[in-house]
């Protein structure tokens, strides 16, 4: 094999390998063997590199056994102005080997060579590598020949008396397989993009603009049993219901005209005259000068998505009744045991009778009011806990014999997403505490209540009763006391709510109630 070095292409002195192969260390002013400070040493194996304009670098394969050839070979490419590296063989062994070593964008090939021809190296080249180009070059000048080379498949002859059309014919070729290869590569985008279109579940298809079919995809003719050949060629309405006007047909065109994207839902009937429903969008179809041609039709048949969003519709209409008709049972049987109540209390004779029956009846009351207050919200995970004490404190105040008219109550409450599971211990232990507030607190049915509901950053939340009454007597221990109000209270806030409950006697009384968060366990 002969190896060139970087420099120009003058006479080369030779030297020999020990493999064998021949190349050259060339000085381009003087042709001598002479190494310059600064210059780099060419070993064999290096390649060539020529020209200074374009900015692609190539490599090119030469195939040539006599020295004076290949020298005039590169001397033409450089007049062409290519960046390029050489790599020179004269064998079919280097020639092989180089192909896939050095990968050249284009082999320069002598038609005629002792031991290895380039009709058979054009032949290797077609077989396994025919992305890249062959220029044949020849000595032979007969018409024959050259018909011969360009059926065989090479991209170019020159012949050797008329070299100086070499540059110009690499130039040709590098551009011919620029364009080749931007083609296949355009060829290879369409055909996924037909892949997608064609494997598409979604039904597909392409409209003029006057509303006739030009393409349908598989899917489409899956969904409206119309086949490409029953279509193509008609006007789209032929699948119409009349669901859309004829109107808003001609809208839908003229806004695909102008670019516009629309989306629509309408009815359509397939080809055995079955109606289903579809999700349209059409989007404008342009041309190769972004001219708008006609527009894509993508269509989503939504049919049982409807028939379930009717049986949602339904059903959540069917349960709304039923928890009305429940609501209004357990609010009528709750009205009743309050009026039962009340008829006992005007019976009875005994004022302590009385209160035990009013204390019963503030408690089913205050059940009531949580109970009112969950279907006024229509929501178990957010209760407007602020108007469910509200309401405790009216009722407490209408069925106990106790007068608390100038008793004020002042409710802050800020937990977000404060549930039925929370809510219904909360507010009937709220419940026990203001009844206790009323009958005990305000001898003189005058003061103050402050209920307080909070949540901290750590989960916790907080539930306070306060009153500036007369407060809780020394030696009553609430914990240890046998009440049935306070038994309620600390039976509901540790066993139900899985909290502390502490009592403060300052100025009045003060409960708090400390629990946490839990939002994997019910607690009804």
């Amino acid at each position: 094999m002969i190896i060139f070095s970087i420099n120009s292409l003058s006479t080369p002195l030779e030297q020999h390998n020990k493999d064998g192969t021949v190349y050259a260390d060339i000085d381009s002013s003087s042709g001598s063997q002479k190494e310059e400070p600064g210059q780099k040493s060419i070993k064999p194996g290096d390649a060539i590199t020529e020209g200074i304009i374009m900015s692609t670098e190539y490599k090119f394969l030469i195939l040539e056994d006599v020295e004076t050839n290949t020298e005039l070979i590169m001397d033409q490419v450089r007049t062409a102005d290519i960046i390029c590296k050489f790599e020179v063989t004269d064998n079919e062994e280097g020639f092989k080997r180089l192909i896939d070593d050095f990968k050249p964008d284009l082999i320069l090939s002598d038609y005629s060579l002792p031991t290895y021809d380039g009709m058979s190296a054009l032949k290797h080249v077609l077989k396994y590598t025919p992305d890249i180009p062959v220029i044949l070059i020849t000595g032979t000048t007969n018409e024959e020949t050259a018909v011969r080379c360009m059926k065989a498949g090479a991209v170019d002859y020159i012949l050797k008396d008329n070299m100086n059309r070499l540059g110009l014919a690499v130039i040709a070729a590098l551009e011919n397989k620029k364009v080749k290869i931007e083609k296949q590569k355009a060829w290879d985008e369409i055909r996924k993009l037909s892949t997608v279109v064609e494997q598409s579940p979604i039904a597909i298809s392409i409209l003029d603009l006057t509303g006739k079919v030009e393409y349908v995809n598989p899917s489409f003719s899956i969904l409206s049993g119309y086949q490409p050949e029953d279509i193509i060629g008609k006007n789209m309405l032929i699948i119409d219901s009349g669901s859309l006007s004829k109107e808003e047909h001609a809208i839908i065109l003229s806004d695909s005209a102008i670019g516009k994207i629309q989306q629509k839902t309408f009815r359509n009937v397939r080809k055995n005259g079955d109606e289903y429903y579809v999700s349209a969008y059409f989007a404008p179809y342009m041309n190769s000068t972004d001219k708008v041609v006609g527009l894509i039709e993508v269509q989503e048949d939504i049919t049982q998505r409807l028939v379930d969003q009717k049986q949602i519709e339904d059903d959540l209409k069917e349960k709304e009744l039923l928890l009305q008709e429940i609501y209004h049972r357990v609010n009528n049987n709750m009205q009743t045991m309050i009026s039962l109540f009340n008829m006992q209390i005007e019976r009875s004779e005994l004022q302590a009778e009385k209160d035990v029956l009013a204390i019963a009846q503030s408690r089913v009351g205050a059940m009531s009011a949580i109970h009112n207050d969950i279907y006024q919200e229509r929501s178990f995970t957010a209760i407007n806990f602020k108007n469910v004490i509200s309401h405790i404190f009216s009722t407490l105040c209408g069925s106990l014999t106790v007068f608390c008219g100038k008793i004020e109550l002042h409710v802050e409450a800020d937990v977000p997403d404060f549930g039925l599971d929370l809510a219904q211990p909360s507010a009937l232990i709220v419940g026990e505490l203001l009844s206790n507030c009323i009958r005990h607190a305000y001898p003189d049915g005058r003061g103050a209540i402050y209920v307080n509901l909070s949540e901290d950053e750590s989960n916790e939340i907080t539930l306070m009763v306060k009153d500036n009454g007369v407060g809780v007597p020394e030696s009553i221990v609430p914990a240890a006391t046998d009440t049935t109000g306070l038994n309620l209270v600390y039976m509901l806030a540790e066993g139900q709510l899985g909290g502390t409950v502490k009592v403060y006697k300052d100025n009045g009384t003060t409960v708090e109630i400390k629990f946490k968060r839990i939002t994997d366990k019910k607690r009804f």
